[in-house]
């Protein structure tokens, strides 16, 4: 699902009344792979910022108009995620839905999604939340994680979708899936596209059909179950 700032906004009216559902998100990954940038991409109003064990949290408000009224999602952005540093649990207790980023200019930061994965898990360990893997910056020529080699979200049956923050590419799919997910809705839709922040790079039509295809090459090549210290 493609996304551009030149299509079409949202009806104004109906993001103004209010949310039939409110759903608390947690952005995680390392720190540098544009987490930040993705969840500006829509949000302009912070509700709160935290520090919390020398940590900066910051809470965003973002809506969606959908098919069934208003969703709204308050985002929880943990600023300068360290593997290396005991993240708040007040940053994940509570969350209704995760996205679980990496950035496919940066190996380390791919190799690290088991961490946050299983820290994800330690608070949620009575029910698996909703969670999808975010592939960010996937306008990036000469990628390091190339779409062939990602395979942790088939090995943890999660959603996967790549985008590119700083082109508005893709960029509402995560949130359409966690939607559905949450609300038990496959039908669920968007109704309008959302109004996004002016893209940073643009992205022409050869790069977008090369992700496409090697991303549906990726999806049908099979691989092996490993080990990972589940």
């Amino acid at each position: 699902m493609q996304t551009s700032v030149e299509q079409a906004g949202p009806k104004q009216l109906e993001l103004q009344t209010p949310p039939i559902a409110v759903f608390k998100l947690i952005v995680v990954g390392d720190s540098g792979i544009g987490k930040s940038t993705f969840i500006k991409r829509f949000s302009t109003e912070i509700i709160e910022e935290l520090v919390i064990n020398d940590q900066n949290i910051t809470v965003y408000k973002t809506r969606f108009a959908t098919s069934i009224g208003v969703i709204q999602f308050n985002v929880w952005d943990l600023n300068g995620a360290s593997v290396d540093i005991d993240s708040p649990e007040e940053f994940f207790i509570g969350a209704d839905c995760a996205i679980l980023m990496f950035d496919t200019m940066n190996r380390t930061s791919y190799k690290n999604l088991l961490f946050w994965f299983k820290k994800i898990q330690s608070f949620h360990e009575s029910q698996r939340i909703p969670t999808v893997l975010v592939a960010n910056k996937v306008d990036c020529e000469g990628r390091k994680v190339k779409a062939k080699y990602i395979i942790f979200h088939r090995r943890k049956n999660i959603a996967y979708s790549e985008v590119s923050a700083e082109a508005n590419y893709n960029v509402e799919e995560p949130f359409l899936y966690l939607a559905r997910a949450l609300t038990k809705d496959k039908e669920l839709s968007l109704v309008e596209l959302s109004v996004l922040q002016p893209p940073s790079i643009m992205m022409d039509q050869r790069q977008i059909e090369n992700i496409e295809i090697q991303r549906r090459e990726a999806d049908q090549t099979p691989f092996m179950e490993e080990d990972d210290d589940d």
